[in-house]
């Protein structure tokens, strides 16, 4: 029964992945479909790449590796387009968009450790409270024999 369950998450977890992936790299190569010439515009589309990137924090870092498919997928692409340009410009822009990637994902894992933690300290508190009840039983019942 146990291994099944693995194996059921497990592929779960890599449709998860994948279909995340697929998400940022739709996010991430639209946004280079849609860059022109004026500067004002691109950083918009910078801005509106990196909230979406921060705002998937909270609902991808459960699963890191959702999370970074996502967001790798979708900054990549604008950023290697702008460090390919070559302005000052373009190239800073592409820079700060891998060092603000790097951040999050920083927090992303420090966010995921933290909800692992609780998860296993739920799951100690719950085993112990059954073994607890189950000690509380078993002396109840001796005393009635």
């Amino acid at each position: 029964m146990i291994g099944n369950l693995t194996k059921t998450t497990a592929k779960w977890a890599t449709f998860a992945t994948a279909g995340s992936s697929l998400s940022g790299l739709l996010w991430g190569l639209g946004s280079t479909s849609l860059l022109s010439d004026n500067v004002l515009e691109q950083t918009f589309l910078v801005f509106v790449i990196g909230g979406m990137s921060a705002g998937a924090l909270v609902s991808l870092a459960y699963h890191l590796p959702t999370y970074i498919a996502y967001v790798f997928s979708a900054v990549m692409p604008l950023s290697v387009i702008f460090v390919l340009e070559g302005r000052t410009v373009h190239v800073t822009m592409g820079g700060m968009l891998v060092v603000f990637i790097a951040a999050l994902t920083f927090a992303a894992h420090h966010f995921n450790s933290a909800f692992v933690r609780g998860l296993r300290l739920n799951s100690i508190s719950a085993s112990g409270r059954r073994s607890s009840r189950n000690g509380r039983r078993s002396s109840r019942s001796g005393r009635r024999s």
